[in-house]
């Protein structure tokens, strides 16, 4: 059997179990098991695969089968043109996750018209992505990143290492700990209503924690929480920038107006949904 035959054959089990986009993940398992770049798969793609290579090819398209991420599988996903290693204590990185970094990054620019040293806060860090990613390409000099979950933070100092990035990891409920005051604040909070949970596919319910997706009863605990805390944490003119559920926009603005923050938005996402 050829690569390409392989990777045939595990894109139709992975139809038959129901996979979204079986054919370009069955094409992913294969340049796993193979270590090929695409290019690499494209000239091999008609060789013998080893019997050894087959046999693993298997066994991860009976993970994939049973609805187990493609990138905990893996191990690893892209965030912002960077590596982050990922598995089943953290969330996975998503693409839509990048517009918080990217107003993270425009709003450090704007800080530093006016100030020369710019502290980072990044709170349910998870992996790490965003506190990573923000304090690598900002070249900010004075981050920290907490989360609540030993675990996770295992995950982000790899990340963290993997980067060449220095971030100082903080065992934290949000703000729990911490001291002194931040520029800029950033935050991917639980924030899934608890009963739509088990509505959503079953890559999310089944395999990502539970811990980093209940946001409680309306999804909004919180946000409840940091709008009422992080004033203290943030210095005169800071920035407080989060994810948010796309259909969160106009209730967590709300909460932020009534804590008295000024010059609140929300910003939308590719697909025109509320985000950050």
């Amino acid at each position: 059997m050829t690569y390409f035959e392989a990777c045939r054959k595990v894109a139709r089990e992975l139809e038959e179990a129901g996979v979204p986009e079986p054919a370009l993940d069955a094409r992913y398992l294969t340049e796993y098991v193979g270590d090929f770049t695409e290019a690499q798969y494209l000239l091999a793609r008609d060789d013998e695969i080893p019997e050894e290579r087959l046999s693993r090819l298997l066994e991860l398209a009976k993970r994939r089968c049973m609805r187990e991420p493609i990138q905990y599988i893996l191990g690893s996903q892209e965030f912002m043109g960077l590596p982050f290693i990922c598995n089943k204590d953290c969330l996975i990185p998503r693409q839509d996750t990048e517009i918080l970094a990217e107003r993270a990054l425009e709003a450090i620019k704007l800080l530093r018209r006016d100030r020369a040293d710019i502290r980072y806060l990044d709170l349910c860090t998870g992996s790490g992505c965003v506190a990573i990613s923000v304090t690598k390409l900002g070249n900010i000099t004075n981050a920290e990143a907490a989360d609540i979950s030993e675990a996770a933070l295992a995950v982000a100092k790899k990340n963290a290492e993997l980067n060449g990035t220095e971030v100082k990891l903080i065992k934290a409920d949000l703000f729990e700990g911490l001291e002194g005051r931040y520029d800029i604040i950033t935050a991917n909070p639980p924030y899934i209503d608890t009963g739509l949970i088990h509505g959503l596919i079953p890559e999310i319910w089944k395999y990502e924690p539970m811990t980093a997706l209940d946001g409680g009863e309306d999804g909004l605990v919180f946000y409840r929480r940091i709008a009422k805390e992080a004033p203290e944490w943030l210095t005169p003119g800071g920035w407080l920038v989060f994810e948010i559920g796309d259909t969160q926009g106009e209730a967590v603005a709300g909460l932020m107006k009534a804590a008295g923050f000024e010059h609140v938005s929300v910003h939308k996402d590719l697909a025109g949904l509320d985000r950050v």
